[in-house]
């Protein structure tokens, strides 16, 4: 989060460097036709290279087009590795007790585990928690094992993550989905800080650097999914009821937690004062 804070830094210092405002809502919200969010990147860094460096504007934005390529395509990446890890876990947890998918989780856990503080060093485990009770294995054979089988190639599993990314992005569903996941993701990026801010209250350490932020980052958040939900999403009710459901679902567990964080702040401070 740290460093797109600093990238988000960096493209708005370009913009405000490299062009005018009349440049940039003539590139992104032109009279006639439609924006070019990307053409205004690119002109803004181009210009920037240009006053700070003296290279020709064309080399800049052709070179912020190219880092725009390479972080869409380490992301898309880095997208269809996590998807594929979900969708080979969620097969693990389904078909865990046959044979085929048994056999690749049968190895013995470690032994040793790495305590934080130790400097990377790796200590025995003092008492070893007990394994839990195997569940009996089913054996498969034919037409259901060679299926459980090719569940478990990785290039199955990473083209099915291809083929949800191609079917959001077919249609209109990514624009859909992507208000509600933006603000979904900077809202796992408060609650993050706040559970940061809690562990330094409990440790009795300054706290002020962290809880400010999340609070900020807090409020944004949960700012912008009632306002999806109550302009967007609850008038063109029933057709987004999938949506409204999660952003229900979403502020819900945010309430929560963050109700959770308060009362623990709260615990924190009726000790040190008794």
């Amino acid at each position: 989060m740290l460093l797109e804070s600093f990238l988000a830094v960096c493209v708005i210092c370009c913009l405000l460097v490299g062009l005018s405002l009349a440049d940039y809502r003539g590139y992104c919200y032109p009279s006639a036709g439609k924006g070019n969010a990307i053409l205004t990147f690119a002109m803004a860094v181009g210009h920037t290279v240009n006053t700070g460096l003296g290279l020709p504007i064309a080399a800049g934005a052709l070179g912020a087009m190219l880092l725009l390529e390479g972080f869409l395509v380490t992301t898309l990446d880095t997208a269809i590795r996590l998807t594929r890890y979900m969708i080979e876990e969620g097969w693990a947890t389904f078909f865990g007790h046959y044979d085929v998918f048994a056999a690749a989780g049968c190895a013995d856990p470690a032994k040793s585990f790495e305590v934080a503080g130790t400097g990377g060093m790796r200590i025995d485990e003092p008492h070893p928690a007990p394994a839990p009770a195997a569940q009996p294995v089913v054996a498969t054979r034919g037409l259901g094992r060679a299926a459980l089988r090719f569940l478990r190639y990785y290039w199955v599993n990473s083209g099915l993550a291809v083929a949800i990314m191609l079917l959001l992005g077919w249609g209109n569903g990514y624009k859909v989905l992507w208000s509600i996941f933006g603000s979904a993701n900077q809202l796992l990026a408060a609650l993050a800080l706040v559970i940061g801010s809690l562990w330094l209250i409990h440790k009795g350490r300054p706290v002020r650097y962290l809880l400010i932020p999340a609070l900020f980052m807090l409020a944004t958040s949960l700012t912008m999914l009632v306002r999806l939900l109550v302009k967007d999403y609850l008038p063109a009710w029933p057709k987004t009821a999938p949506l409204v459901i999660t952003d229900l679902v979403v502020l819900a567990m945010s309430v929560g937690i963050t109700l959770l964080a308060a009362r623990s702040w709260l615990q924190t401070r009726r000790k040190d004062i008794l």
